[in-house]
């Protein structure tokens, strides 16, 4: 099941991640969003 989730990020990070998907390191916003987030935990013990 996905949950709808609405937020806001700052202008300098959505361009970024803009950039990451201009890339191909994520195919959109959702995947690169899903992937950082199941990759949190690893970095942040």
């Amino acid at each position: 099941m996905n949950v709808p989730v609405t937020g806001e990020l700052p202008e300098k990070l959505f361009n970024q991640a803009q950039h990451v998907i201009r890339n191909g390191w994520a195919a959109n916003l959702n995947e690169l969003f899903t992937e950082s987030l199941q990759r949190y935990p690893d970095t942040h013990q």
